[in-house]
């Protein structure tokens, strides 16, 4: 998709069930939500799961276009 990696890693075989949860979130969340501290390491929910994940990477911004069939 062309979406840069800003820090940290993307999501891999690491990543598998039973291993803790990781996330990788967009650059503006990590400025938004760390206010400029480095969130690689830091623990988050996604939306309505209340269960936490560590974040492993932050990937740069990305404009969302709707696509029509």
């Amino acid at each position: 998709m062309g979406i840069p990696l800003r820090s940290g890693r993307l999501l891999d075989a690491r990543d598998v069930p039973g291993a803790p949860p990781t996330v990788v979130i967009s650059e503006s969340l990590a400025k938004r939500k760390f206010q400029g501290q480095d969130p690689l390491g830091r623990r988050l929910t996604v939306g309505s799961d209340t269960s936490w994940r560590v974040i492993v990477g932050v990937v740069g911004d990305v404009k969302e276009k709707f696509l029509a069939w």
